[in-house]
């Protein structure tokens, strides 16, 4: 990892409560991943998203503590098509009733979607998803996003109504997970994770959980693995296992505040999971993703009159 004065120079977070809103600092929860360790040797060959044959996806056990509670499942509906078939993905929590996810989870087989389903930090079943479940019309990708422009495959989806704080343990607050920008020069000395809600459960434990329900599983996976930027694509590619739903996943690292303790920021958002052409990737929080992101959030803040 960088020395703390490099982690200051070339982290930029997002020095504003439109997108910080309850923020905290954090010592890493016992069940986080470890950045520090445990990092992913290289692969010799791929099978579908999972790298090496092995699949080291693990389960978040508790979706309640930071930085799974900001992790959502979503399902999206088109009424262009006929036979109510939905896309899942996933999503993170940057404010009050806003989603960050994937653009092209905005779309279910070309057609864009006018409905979505969020359940937030789900642990298996949907309906009674610990921070409630959300019904929501409102989404916008990126004006400059193309199927084929990968650095643009970001999207917001925004709440009818805000969060249910209700709903968490007392005293805690609920908070987002922040999104902090980092520097290109500086990506393969970081270790990061990809959370989020795969489709279907990882082999190893589809014959001991119970059948999900429609078909989509709604537990939460994470993967590990040491980072590279692709200057080529401007994305951040990755070697760890992912699944079909879990695109729109934040990319989560551990970074060290000005106050010296540290907490679970995200830099990216998981976009591919890959094939031998395309690998896994994510689209990083830069300068642009980053002004398209506040304009949203300042569109959907309560203007005081």
């Amino acid at each position: 990892m960088n020395s703390d004065s490099e982690l200051d120079r070339d982290f930029f977070a997002i020095d504003d409560n439109r997108a910080m809103e309850a923020a905290e600092y954090e010592p890493s929860a016992s069940n986080e991943p470890n950045t520090e360790a445990d990092h992913h040797s290289p692969r010799e060959f791929r099978v579908g998203n999972v790298l090496g044959g092995v699949d080291d996806r693990k389960r978040v056990q508790n979706t309640l503590q930071k930085p799974f509670r900001w992790v959502c499942q979503i399902l999206a509906q088109s009424n262009r098509v006929l036979n109510g078939q939905r896309a899942a993905g996933s999503g993170f929590v940057i404010g009050e009733r806003t989603i960050l996810t994937a653009a092209h989870n905005l779309f279910v087989l070309g057609h864009r979607a006018n409905r979505f389903e969020i359940s937030l930090a789900a642990n298996g079943i949907r309906s009674s998803a610990p921070l409630g479940q959300y019904i929501c019309t409102q989404a916008v990708h990126h004006p400059l996003y193309q199927s084929s422009q990968s650095r643009f495959d970001l999207a917001v989806i925004h709440l009818d109504q805000p969060l249910r704080r209700d709903l968490l343990p007392v005293p805690a607050r609920y908070g987002t997970l922040p999104i902090v920008g980092i520097d290109s020069s500086v990506i393969h000395g970081i270790s990061g994770w990809v959370v989020g809600y795969p489709k279907k459960y990882p082999d190893h434990e589809a014959s001991s959980l119970p059948r999900p329900e429609n078909g989509v599983q709604a537990y939460q996976y994470y993967c590990e693995s040491d980072l590279r930027y692709d200057h080529a694509k401007q994305v951040i590619s990755y070697e760890l296992d992912t699944g079909g739903g879990q695109s729109g996943s934040p990319l989560v690292t551990v970074h060290q505040g000005p106050d010296g303790r540290s907490r679970s920021v995200a830099i990216g958002i998981h976009v591919e999971g890959g094939n031998d052409l395309t690998g896994n990737f994510a689209v990083p929080l830069e300068s642009e993703q980053i002004a398209f992101v506040l304009g949203e959030l300042d569109r959907v803040r309560p203007r005081i009159t």
